[in-house]
């Protein structure tokens, strides 16, 4: 209701109060309630809007706007099966947590939970059958570019760095990252090695972190976790580039 025209939302809802002591005939009415609020002044001028609407509604429920069951409703919609990309199960357990830290720490509406799935989704399906390098890229970049386009353009044409992408991240989230350090160091490692395209752009990310381990004594541990998956991820070569998982995302996002 909050999406209609602010004179018809209350037109209508004055409408159907006429129909509430109706027997058998309830209304469930879908609304953003602090939006339909701001509509009533327009059309009544300065009155107490919250009292205005408990005219109407005899119960209010409150949909949370991070709710897992929604996630995994929306997996399910799109068809999501991470195992049929021949992701294993630790990859597909972060999948999971990634977006849901993504989409609780960026605030993402329902709608733009929607989104996101759906890109993700087309993706996907683009890239079967290649190593898991991708799944979480993905994931990260996907939401990055529908709630922070800015920093995504900037990351995707070299202005920004997977530090700070990290640092973005971990001052919305430092608490969370460091509960989950396994995770999120593994996923600054697998951002770390699409963006160096090739194994001797791995190589100056490995002296890179060779470096902060001396230098940055607070996150000294994470470095070295950091460094340590870059080292397990490219024993056996450099699977996938940044550009590759663009255009996994644009052939989607062209469209939207």
């Amino acid at each position: 209701l909050d999406r209609c025209r602010p004179s018809y939302a209350i037109e209508f809802l004055e409408k159907i109060k006429h129909l509430f002591d109706v027997k058998n005939i309830i209304f469930v009415v879908g609304i953003d309630k602090k939006e339909v609020e701001n509509f009533i002044p327009a059309v009544y001028g300065n009155i107490n809007c919250n009292e205005y609407l408990q005219r109407f509604f005899d119960m209010e429920f409150n949909f949370p706007a991070n709710n897992n069951k929604y996630l995994e409703s929306l997996f399910n919609r799109f068809d999501i099966d991470f195992r049929k990309f021949g992701i294993q199960e630790d990859e597909v357990f972060f999948c999971r947590e990634l977006l849901v830290d993504l989409f609780k720490m960026y605030k993402l509406t329902l709608r733009e939970q929607n989104l996101c799935v759906a890109c993700l989704s087309c993706a996907l399906n683009q890239v079967k059958g290649t190593k898991t390098l991708y799944s979480i890229i993905l994931s990260f970049l996907i939401v990055l570019k529908i709630k922070k386009p800015e920093l995504y353009l900037d990351f995707t044409k070299n202005k920004a760095s997977v530090d700070d992408l990290m640092k973005e991240f971990k001052l919305y989230n430092k608490e969370e990252l460091l509960n989950k350090k396994d995770l999120y160091c593994k996923l600054e490692a697998k951002l770390s090695i699409c963006k160096a395209k090739n194994i001797d752009g791995v190589e100056l990310v490995k002296n890179n972190y060779k470096n902060k381990i001396v230098d940055d004594l607070e996150y000294k541990e994470w470095n070295e976790k950091v460094l340590s998956y870059i080292t397990i991820l490219t024993s056996g070569g450099v699977n996938g580039n940044l550009t590759e998982v663009l255009k996994r995302i644009e052939l989607f996002c062209n469209f939207f």
